[in-house]
C-alpha cells in the first residue's frame, strides 16, 4: 500500500496522531495484540519529534514512516484476519521494539544537556539511522507481505450467523406459559426475588434439558435485572480443578493475573452490592476429587456474601456441600410438556402438512421432549419434511438395533440424524468443524481458525451450516461452541483428525512462544486471550500426544514447558500437563527436553525434588560436557535456576548462589545473551537481599542500568527485519 509523503512536518505530525487514534479505537474493538503498544509509542514519539530542534529533517522521514505503518496496521485491523497470525503478531511485536528504540532514543536525546549534545551528536546520528532503517524495513515489510483487499462478503456471512444465533437462542429458550420450563422460571424468580437472604439455588438434569437456556432467562428477566444491578455469567465448562476456576472468574472479573486470587474475588463480590453470579455447568470442577473440598470451600465463602445471589447449573441429581441452599429446593429438570415440545418444535419448523400431524407427535416422541433433541429434530423436519425425518430415524434406529447397538440414549440417535442430515451429509467441511470444535472446550473464533490455516475450506460457511442445524452456537464474545451433550458424543464417534489439530495446536504453541519471547513489550490481549484459551490448549497438547506421531512429542513436551510457566506467571498455578513430563521423558529419550524440565523443577514448588543437590550435580556434569552453541540458552537459564534455588528457602547456601551466579553472568556476557545477563542481575539482586546487604545491590543496580544503556547504543545493524 503506498502513502504519498506529506508536504510539511506539521501535517505529518497531525495525519499520524490521527491514524493512531484510529487504529487504537480499531484495536479496542479487534483485541489484536501489540496493536495498543503501537499506538501508545507512536502517540509519545510525534510531541518529542514536534519539539525537538535536532535532526529535525531525519525525524520528520521517520514520522512518515510510522503514518505509514499506522495506515498499513488500520486497514489490517479492520479489513483483515491476518494479524491474528503468530507471524505477523511477532512482525508487530519487533516493530514495537523499533518504536521503543526510537522512543528511548529521543528520550536520551532531550535529557541531554547542550554540551552532551554537542559531543554525542554523532552517536546519537548513528542510532536515528538504525530507527529509520529498521522503521522503512518494516513498513516496507508489511506492505510486501500483508497487503490486503477488503471483504464485504465474509462480513456480511458472519452479520448472517449472529443474526441466526440469536433467532435460535431465542427459539429454544422461548417458552409458553404452560410449559414446565415456565414453571421452573416462576420458581426461580419467586426463590430469587425474595426480599430476605440472597438465594443459592442449583438447577440440576441431565444433559440437554436445558438448563443454560432456563439461567439465561433467569438472568435477563426485567424483574431480576432490576433488582440485581449487577449480573455475572461465567462458563465453568473448561474449569477441571479449583485453580481453573478462579482462571475462569478471574478472567471474567479483569485481565490481570491478580484477579485470579480467591481473596480478590471474594473482596470484588462483597463491595459490588447486589449482585447475582451464575456459575454454568459447574459439575466440571466440583467433579475433580483432587480439589472437591478446595471447590466447596470456595463457594461456600461466596455464599456467606449477603449481598450475593448464587445459581448453579449442573448436570445429575446431586449439590455441592457447605452452601446454605434456598427452600424448597427446585427439582431436577423435567421434559417439557406436550405443549411446549410442539410450539419449540412448529417455532423452528413449519406447520405439518395435512397427513402429518402424526408424523410431528412421532418426532416429538423420539425426542423425549428434550430442548435439545427437539431443536435438532426440528431443523432436520424443517429441511426435510416431517414424514422423510420420520422415515429416517426408523431406518437408521432399525440398523442400529440389527447391529445390536441399541443402548444409545435418543438425544444421541438425534444427534446422529442430524449429522447424517442431507446439509451436513453434503458439507464434509461442517463435520470437520464440528469435530474439531468437540475438543475445545473454551470455544473459538473463526478468525482464529483462519489464522490458524486448518485445512476447512469456507470455514465460516461450515461455521454457518453448524449454527444452522443448532448443532452449535456463537456465544456472547464471538466464540463458536458446542453444547456438552454435542461434544461428548462427537468426541467419540468422530474423533478429529490430526490433520486438522495439528495446525490449531501448533498456532496456539505459536502464540504462547511470542508470549515467553516478547514478555518484556506490553502486548495488550495476549495474554489474557492465551489464558481464555487454557482449556482448549491443553486439551489440544494432550490430544498431540495421544493421537499424533511421536515425532512430535519433543515439541509437545517443550510447549507444555512454556504453558507451565505461562500458567504460574498469568493463572498463578501449575498446568495439569506437566505431571506428564516424565513419562514423556521417558519415553523420547530426549535430553534436551529432561534437563528443560529438571530447570522447572528446581523452582519452588511441588516439583522440586526431595533431593535437589543430586539433581544439580547431575545437571552441571551434564552441560559440563554438552555445552554447545545451539543450546546456550537451556545452560544459562539451568545454572540461574541453580543460584535463585541456593538463595532461600530450606537448602540456602548463600555461597553456592554467588558461585552458580557468577557462572550465569560469565556465560552470558561471554556469548552475548543481554537478557540472560539481565535476569543473573535480577538473581545477583534477589541473593543480596537475602543476605541482608543492602548496599551490594547498588552497584548491581548501576550494571543493569549500564548494561540497558550499551545495548541501546550499540544497536549498529538492522535486526530482524527480513
Amino acid at each position: 500500500m503506498d502513502v504519498k509523503p506529506l508536504r510539511t512536518t506539521d501535517k505529518a505530525l497531525e495525519y499520524s496522531t490521527i491514524a493512531a487514534n484510529a487504529l487504537r479505537d480499531a484495536s479496542a474493538v479487534s483485541d489484536i495484540p501489540f496493536i495498543q503498544s503501537v499506538c501508545t509509542l507512536s502517540l509519545s514519539i510525534l510531541p518529542m519529534v514536534q519539539a525537538t530542534k535536532y535532526q529535525k529533517e531525519k525525524c520528520a522521514r521517520m514520522v512518515e514512516q510510522i503514518h505509514q505503518m499506522l495506515c498499513i496496521l488500520f486497514r489490517l485491523c479492520v479489513h483483515s484476519d491476518v494479524l491474528r497470525s503468530p507471524r505477523a503478531l511477532e512482525d508487530v511485536a519487533r516493530y514495537v521494539d523499533t518504536l521503543q528504540n526510537f522512543n528511548s532514543c529521543l528520550r536520551a536525546q532531550r535529557e541531554l544537556g547542550r554540551l552532551n549534545r554537542f559531543f554525542k551528536q554523532s552517536e546519537i546520528s548513528t542510532q536515528l539511522d538504525i530507527c529509520e532503517m529498521e522503521l522503512k524495513a518494516a513498513s516496507e515489510l508489511f506492505t510486501m507481505q500483508y497487503a490486503v483487499g477488503l471483504s464485504t462478503d465474509l462480513a456480511d456471512l458472519n452479520a448472517d450467523i449472529e443474526q441466526r444465533h440469536e433467532e435460535l437462542l431465542e427459539l429454544i429458550s422461548s417458552q409458553s406459559d404452560e410449559d414446565s420450563g415456565s414453571a421452573e422460571l416462576k420458581t426461580l424468580l419467586t426463590t430469587l426475588l425474595a426480599p430476605v437472604e440472597p438465594a443459592h439455588v442449583a438447577i440440576l438434569g441431565p444433559g440437554g434439558m436445558g438448563k443454560t437456556a432456563l439461567a439465561l432467562a433467569t438472568v435477563h428477566h426485567p424483574d431480576v435485572m432490576a433488582k440485581y444491578l449487577e449480573r455475572h455469567f461465567v462458563s465453568c465448562e473448561s474449569a477441571t480443578s479449583y485453580a481453573e476456576l478462579l482462571v475462569s472468574l478471574g478472567l471474567h472479573l479483569g485481565p490481570e493475573p491478580s484477579w485470579q486470587s480467591p481473596k480478590a474475588i471474594l473482596n470484588y463480590f462483597g463491595a459490588c452490592g447486589p449482585c447475582l453470579l451464575v456459575l454454568d455447568n459447574f459439575e466440571t470442577p466440583w467433579e475433580a476429587s483432587e480439589s472437591r473440598s478446595e471447590v466447596e470451600e470456595f463457594i461456600g465463602q461466596l455464599s456467606g456474601i449477603s449481598t450475593l445471589a448464587l445459581l448453579f447449573t449442573m448436570r445429575g441429581v446431586e449439590r455441592p456441600g457447605k452452601v446454605k441452599w434456598s427452600r424448597p429446593f427446585l427439582s431436577p429438570l423435567d421434559p417439557l410438556s406436550s405443549t411446549a415440545s410442539r410450539q419449540i418444535f412448529l417455532d423452528i419448523a413449519d406447520e405439518p402438512d395435512d397427513g402429518e400431524d402424526a408424523a410431528l407427535d412421532d418426532l416429538l416422541d423420539l425426542s423425549d421432549r428434550l430442548p435439545l433433541a427437539i431443536a435438532l429434530m426440528a431443523n432436520i423436519a424443517s429441511f426435510e419434511g416431517y414424514l422423510a425425518t420420520l422415515s429416517r430415524w426408523q431406518v437408521e434406529n432399525t440398523a442400529l438395533l440389527s447391529d445390536g447397538h441399541d443402548k444409545r440414549s435418543n438425544l444421541e440417535k438425534s444427534i446422529t440424524l442430524s449429522l447424517n442430515s442431507p446439509r451436513l451429509a453434503s458439507s464434509p467441511n461442517a463435520i470437520n468443524l464440528l469435530a474439531l470444535i468437540s475438543l475445545l472446550p473454551d470455544g473459538i473464533r473463526v478468525e482464529d481458525l483462519i489464522a490458524s490455516m486448518v485445512p476447512i475450506p469456507d470455514v465460516r460457511q461450515a461455521q454457518w451450516r453448524l449454527v444452522g442445524t443448532s448443532l452449535a452456537y456463537v456465544d456472547v464474545s464471538g466464540r463458536l461452541k458446542a453444547l456438552s451433550p454435542i461434544r461428548e458424543y462427537i468426541r467419540r464417534t468422530h474423533a478429529p483428525a490430526p490433520q486438522f489439530t495439528t495446525p490449531l495446536r501448533t498456532y496456539f504453541q505459536n502464540l504462547l512462544a511470542l508470549w515467553k519471547a516478547k514478555r518484556h513489550i506490553h502486548s495488550g490481549n495476549l495474554g489474557p486471550e492465551l489464558a481464555s484459551y487454557v482449556g482448549n490448549i491443553t486439551e489440544l497438547l494432550r490430544y498431540g500426544l495421544s493421537a499424533e506421531q511421536e515425532s512430535s512429542w519433543v515439541e509437545i513436551g517443550d510447549s507444555i514447558l512454556v504453558l507451565h510457566d505461562f500458567s504460574r506467571t498469568m493463572l498463578k498455578g501449575d498446568t495439569q500437563l506437566i505431571n506428564k513430563l516424565p513419562g514423556l521423558i521417558n519415553d523420547t529419550g530426549d535430553s534436551g527436553l529432561r534437563w528443560r524440565y529438571a530447570t522447572r523443577c528446581l523452582r519452588p514448588g511441588p516439583l522440586l525434588p526431595t533431593d535437589p543437590d543430586a539433581l544439580v550435580e547431575e545437571g552441571v556434569s551434564y552441560y559440563g560436557t554438552h555445552m554447545t552453541r545451539s543450546n546456550i540458552d537451556d545452560v544459562i537459564a539451568f545454572y540461574d535456576c541453580v543460584a535463585r534455588h541456593y538463595s532461600n528457602g530450606l537448602h540456602k547456601d548463600l555461597s553456592r548462589a554467588t558461585e552458580y551466579n557468577a557462572l550465569t553472568l560469565d556465560l552470558a556476557r561471554e556469548h552475548g545473551e543481554t537478557v540472560h545477563q539481565l535476569k543473573a542481575l535480577a538473581t545477583k539482586c534477589y541473593i543480596a537481599q537475602t543476605s541482608d546487604a543492602p548496599r551490594r545491590l547498588i552497584p548491581v543496580a548501576r550494571e543493569g542500568r549500564k548494561l540497558g544503556g550499551v545495548t541501546r547504543s550499540r544497536r549498529l545493524r538492522v535486526v530482524g527485519w527480513s
